[in-house]
């Protein structure tokens, strides 16, 4: 059995041994062995197009079938995922420019059917607005070799093309897709093809909830989870392309391209905004051109016009306030002819003349003829859009912090101390400040968030700002220059208490939420301020005692039998959630309760 077993092994390494030394000789004979090599055809290739004249240039062509499989998506999306474009992004539905070689997006140029459609007003392409549905050939030239290119095209180019195919008859396509965020995209495309004639006519409509979650990590020490609100899309375009043979040899071509465009602009995550952006763009791209080749000529003419319309919305405080007007347009008028002359094989003239003339009008918001704006019978200031403390920053202090329950604790310590010194020095630090709370929180109805990151109108928070107010009139010299911007701010303000009033006579825990249960230290604060502003001349009698009365009586209610006052919101914290303020603990005898009581019976027995 052994014997067996070593005639095996022998026999396996000798096999092994043998195959090893006899494969060079193998290798060195194969060609031998099974005859020559196949025959390697070269093709000459005549150069028929001066688009193909890029000596030196690189040149990418993307292909039929990539473009088929990536006919819902953004340009944007498609040169991402299938070149070495650098393509900078700032979001799904979010302006995407591209880059070539590392030049920047402004070096860029993009052409549809030779028609530089590069808006004139920024120098750079959006490219997540065009949607790869409205192409059907794609070529990326790099560097500015290309004979097409232009002077402005230092990077590169982007050129899309549409075509047709004759005698096809009819025929069309329907794409529809579906995705997540409420993401869904429709398209139809007919087909119209004889001899002498061809048209096609598409339709495309795209929209994006865009409502992703994500990681709130700002707001508070413990993150939660959240969903984007203001960052939705919607895409819509239309194009009519004709095509008509005149002769063998020429060909007259009409194409017509509308797109619309609207997005929100989303605000920085985790925080919360008084106001909520979009920018809407409508393009008009149209052109008709002459396609003539015959032999060794080749004539194209085309004669474009191009316009673009982009629109910038603000919106404040829910829409409150929407002052629509910034608005900018360009109108571009463009002729390109292009002529070769190839009279060989080896040689191709060409010459290509332009001719562009581009309008701009650019405006910003409209100029309007009052500072203020009416809602429900009530007056509004017309916000002024600023960065947050850039006319403030020589009165801050490192201590500052925009919540709106510190004002009144400014307020109340700089004015005791005017009237105890008469050094209006103190009278006037707690005035600035006070107007750089109303400038920075003051939303335009009148009402303060608790903090510029947590958008509710918390009662007793807004309560410290009206006493506080109040407080610093009673004090604030007549000639201050800072008097008629808080007595404007504090008026402004005692408009929307009224209004959100209850039938009770006192006010919510969130003043704009009636489900919300009544919370009386706030209400004491703003019957305060009105018994202060009626008995001062700051507010009209016939049209706020009744308030004030109706807000005393009801507070009365509220007192038990031991002398406590009832439902008074406990300490609270600022947080971005309505649902934290309506489970604020109510306690009784709780002294942010107790002394507005006793401010408002000082209040009415002053003279």
């Amino acid at each position: 059995m052994n014997l067996y077993k070593s005639l095996i092994f022998i026999l396996y390494l000798g096999i092994f041994l043998g195959s090893g030394f006899r494969t060079p000789a193998q290798s060195r004979d194969s060609i031998t062995l099974y005859g020559t090599l196949d025959t390697v055809q070269v093709i000459r290739q005549r150069i028929q197009h001066a688009n193909e004249a890029n000596a030196g240039a690189r040149v990418t062509h993307i292909s039929p079938a990539i473009l088929q499989a990536n006919k819902t998506r953004s340009l944007a999306e498609l040169l991402t995922d299938h070149t070495s474009i650098y393509i900078k992004s700032l979001g799904t539905g979010a302006l995407s420019t591209a880059s070539f070689r590392g030049t920047s997006a402004s070096q860029t140029r993009v052409n549809w059917n030779g028609i530089n459609i590069t808006p004139p007003l920024s120098g750079t392409f959006d490219f997540s607005q065009i949607p790869v549905f409205f192409t059907d050939n794609i070529n990326l030239y790099y560097g500015s070799s290309h004979v097409k290119n232009g002077t402005g095209a230092i990077g590169g180019s982007v050129n899309l093309f549409t075509d047709t195919d004759w005698n096809r008859g009819v025929n069309g396509r329907v794409l529809a897709e579906y995705g997540s965020y409420n993401t869904y995209t429709v398209g139809g495309q007919a087909n119209i093809s004889g001899n002498k004639s061809a048209s096609k006519t598409r339709l495309y409509y795209q929209h994006s909830d865009n409502d992703y979650t994500y990681l709130n990590k700002v707001l508070t020490n413990i993150p939660f989870r959240e969903k984007r609100q203001d960052a939705a899309y919607s895409q819509f375009g239309i194009m009519q392309e004709g095509y008509f043979r005149v002769s063998p040899y020429t060909r007259l071509t009409a194409v017509a391209w509308y797109q619309k465009n609207h997005r929100n602009l989303p605000q920085p995550l985790g925080v919360v905004n008084r106001s909520q952006e979009d920018q809407e763009e409508n393009n008009f791209r149209g052109y008709a051109g002459l396609d003539f080749s015959r032999g060794i000529h080749e004539l194209h003419v085309k004669a474009a016009w191009l316009y673009f319309c982009q629109t910038y919305d603000i919106r404040y405080d829910g829409g409150l306030f929407d002052p629509k007007g910034n608005k900018n347009r360009s109108n571009t008028a463009q002729v390109v002819a292009d002529y070769t002359y190839s009279p060989t094989d080896k040689l191709i003239l060409n010459t290509t003349l332009t001719y562009s003339h581009d309008l701009i009008r650019v405006s910003s918001y409209i100029d309007i003829d009052s500072s203020k704006y009416t809602l429900d019978g009530i007056d509004f200031d017309i916000p002024q859009v600023e960065s947050p403390f850039s006319h403030h920053r020589n009165i801050l202090s490192w201590q500052t912090r925009l919540w709106i329950d510190d004002m009144y604790m400014i307020t109340i310590v700089q004015t005791q101390a005017y009237r105890v010194t008469g050094d209006r020095k103190y009278i006037d630090r707690a005035a600035r400040e006070m107007v750089m709370y109303l400038d920075e929180l003051q939303c335009p109805n009148g009402l303060f968030y608790h903090a510029p990151d947590v958008p509710f109108y918390w009662g007793r928070g807004n309560g410290w700002m009206a006493a506080g107010m109040a407080e610093l009139l009673s004090s604030l010299p007549e000639d201050s220059e800072y008097r008629p911007r808080i007595l404007h701010g504090y008026r402004t303000m005692m408009k929307s208490l009224k209004k959100y009033q209850s039938s009770n006579g006192l006010w919510h825990q969130l003043l704009d939420h009636p489900d919300c249960w009544i919370e009386t230290s706030g209400s004491a604060m703003f019957t305060f301020a009105f018994i202060k502003g009626v008995k001062n001349g700051w507010l009209d009698a016939k049209e706020y005692a009744p308030a004030a009365r109706k807000a005393w009586m009801a507070m009365v209610k509220y007192i038990d039998e031991n002398n406590n006052v009832k439902s008074v919101c406990e300490g609270t914290n600022k947080k971005n959630d309505k649902q934290y303020y309506y489970d604020r603990k109510q306690n009784v005898g709780d002294y942010h309760g107790q002394a507005p009581y006793l401010w408002c019976a000082v209040a009415l027995l002053e003279e």
